[in-house]
C-alpha cells in the first residue's frame, strides 16, 4: 500500500444467483487524485452528522451548511463553531 495506506481495490460480490458483480477503484474519494467536490462534502456532513456524539439537530446542520457555503458573509465564524 501506498498513498497514504490507502490503495487500489477491487470488490466482487457473489449472489446466490451466481451472478457476481465486481467494482475496481484506482483512487478513492477524498484523495489528491479524485478530490472531493462541495456536494460531495455536503452530502457527507448530511450523512455522518445523525451520528455524532452530540447530534445536531436538522435545522443545525442546514444552517451550519448554508454558513460554509456563504463564508464570505458570516461575520464571526465562531458562531459555526458554536453550532457544532
Amino acid at each position: 500500500m501506498t498513498r497514504h495506506g490507502v490503495g487500489p481495490t477491487r470488490l466482487s460480490i457473489k449472489m446466490k444467483n451466481g451472478a457476481e458483480y465486481t467494482e475496481y477503484v484506482e483512487f478513492c474519494l477524498g484523495s489528491v487524485e479524485r478530490p472531493m467536490t462541495i456536494d460531495d462534502c455536503v452530502k457527507k456532513f448530511r450523512e455522518c452528522y445523525p451520528s455524532s456524539i452530540k447530534p445536531l439537530s436538522a435545522g443545525i446542520a442546514e444552517k451550519i451548511i448554508e454558513n460554509i457555503l456563504h463564508l464570505e458573509d458570516v461575520k464571526d465564524a465562531t458562531e459555526i463553531v458554536r453550532m457544532l
